[in-house]
């Protein structure tokens, strides 16, 4: 999709830095009302059980989401800001990778519905596996929407990713009003992730339909840009899918030790600091296309410049950020729920926010390893990042419950700031 294809001379419709940042803080700002909506609805509605069976099957969820997704995601974001100056050879890349995913989403949704079945029995929770079949329709969509989203990143498409981010966060809500309006039981609230994620696809579709076609005489290129996605993807999303399974990790382990009315209190704990984590995250989302840029051209004075700025205002706004967050969750949670028993996340929630925000300088700058081309070092360090996490919530959660995996998780934050500054520095030569 050319810029005069969308009517624009060049340039135009590509947000500025400042305007992408303003654009996506509040995508952010809207997504985390969505989501703080969205947990307090299902778990004042429904209650603390429910909700802990909600968050075991997103687990699960998110797990087959980035398998489906393959890595391939990072491989579109990387090529296509190296190759948005030319609009054949970018539109061979989208393709490709496209289709590509296209084929992986549909296998691990596949594989997820036939898992629902064995989990439940594993966990001898039955509602977890029947959650699991009926969320696994959405695990093809949401590899796409994956891919397709960080198209727009790579492209610098920045105010429309933000959009669209938003879009999928409100179709979650509304996609949960339905649930609740026509009398569906708490069983089938995982029935909102295909829903959504449905909506979100075809109209991502209709905003790149134009770069679904290309010359045929270059269907060659595209077979070896199939390739190269696949060997690109191979290497990162084992990684890939560790990253996100991380933040899971305590859950899943509290699922094991524990009842499905922890795990609902400690989610509500976790949904809400991971909540506030989407402020670095979003630097990270505008930061990508210039990062990839100042690696592949060599710009290393620039790239530091960018990280001591960040980081020090990132750690100032995630103080302010910890401190309204620890207030809403010990004095007004348990108000809004109308459930006392959430007063509990109080003490959860302050010890993950102290990892969090220890490593928040440092988020948006957590994929420069894959950004640089080196994807099979990404997947290494978040590889360790998560066995230390899953050692130490294995460890800690049969003395301290809850509190040890929220110290666990904290810890393991705080390692993988320490790999990425020695992993940077051997690599590149860069001192973060």
């Amino acid at each position: 999709m050319n810029d005069s294809e969308r009517g624009e001379a060049p340039g135009e419709g590509r947000a500025s830095r400042s305007g992408a940042v303003r654009w996506n803080l509040l995508s952010a700002l809207v997504c985390g009302v969505c989501g703080l909506l969205l947990l307090l609805i299902v778990g004042g509605w429904y209650g603390p059980a429910v909700f802990g069976v909600f968050n075991q099957v997103y687990a699960w969820y998110i797990v087959f989401s980035q398998l489906g997704a393959f890595g391939l995601h990072l491989s579109m974001v990387k090529h296509l800001a190296e190759n948005d100056d030319c609009d054949e050879r970018r539109r061979v890349v989208f393709l490709s990778g496209m289709l590509l995913s296209s084929l992986t989403g549909l296998l691990f949704a596949a594989a997820l519905w036939l898992a629902g079945a064995p989990v439940g029995r594993l966990l001898s929770s039955p509602d977890v596996g029947y959650g699991i079949r009926a969320a696994s329709v959405g695990i093809f969509f949401f590899s796409m929407n994956k891919c397709l989203l960080f198209s727009l990143n790579g492209l610098s498409l920045l105010k429309e990713y933000a959009l669209f981010q938003m879009l999928r966060y409100a179709l979650m809500l509304g996609a949960l009003f339905v649930l609740i309006l026509s009398g569906a039981p708490g069983l089938h609230v995982p029935l909102l992730f295909p829903a959504a994620e449905g909506i979100l696809f075809l109209s991502l579709i209709f905003f790149f339909r134009r770069d679904f076609s290309y010359n045929g005489a270059a269907s060659g290129r595209v077979k070896e840009w199939v390739r190269c996605h696949f060997r690109f993807g191979a290497k990162a999303f084992g990684g890939h899918i560790l990253l996100d399974l991380n933040t899971r990790v305590d859950v899943l382990f509290l699922g094991f030790f524990t009842d499905d009315g922890t795990v609902g209190i400690y989610s509500m704990a976790a949904i809400l600091a991971e909540a506030a984590l989407q402020l670095p995250l979003v630097f990270r989302t505008v930061y990508t296309p210039t990062l990839v840029k100042c690696l592949a051209g060599r710009r290393f004075a620039e790239l530091t410049t960018l990280v001591r700025r960040t980081r020090i205002r990132m750690w100032g706004a995630m103080l302010l950020v910890s401190a309204a967050g620890c207030f809403f969750v010990g004095a007004l949670l348990p108000l809004l729920t109308g459930r006392a028993e959430y007063r509990a996340a109080a003490p959860i929630y302050l010890m993950l926010m102290a990892g969090i925000t220890a490593a928040s300088g440092y988020v948006p700058f957590g994929l420069m390893l894959a950004n640089g081309g080196y994807p099979g070092a990404q997947s290494l360090m978040i590889v360790l990042v998560v066995l230390a996490n899953a050692t130490g919530n294995l460890l800690l959660i049969p003395f301290w419950g809850s509190m040890g995996a929220a110290v666990a998780t904290s810890l393991a934050n705080i390692l993988s700031v320490l790999l990425l500054k020695r992993f940077t520095r051997r690599l590149f030569g860069v001192a973060l």
